[in-house]
């Protein structure tokens, strides 16, 4: 079945991907907000796993700074 449906679209150019989102959730977000929060929450751990790893993360997912006590 996928392999058809890849079929079905292989040669489509698709130059914009455009996501409507209702905002009708529970807590009045969306699916789209959520997404985003959640993707937003997982960065400072995976920030730590990446320094514990010496790995360096791409500039784009941003810089932890340290606590300033």
């Amino acid at each position: 079945m996928v392999n058809a449906q890849v079929e079905a679209v292989k040669n489509l150019k698709i130059d914009t991907i455009t996501v409507w989102d209702s905002g009708n959730g529970a807590d009045g977000k969306g699916a789209t907000s959520n997404f985003v929060s959640g993707l937003v929450q997982t960065l400072p751990p995976m920030h730590d796993v990446a320094k514990m790893a010496g790995v360096d993360l791409p500039e784009y997912l941003g810089s932890m700074t340290e606590d300033s006590e």
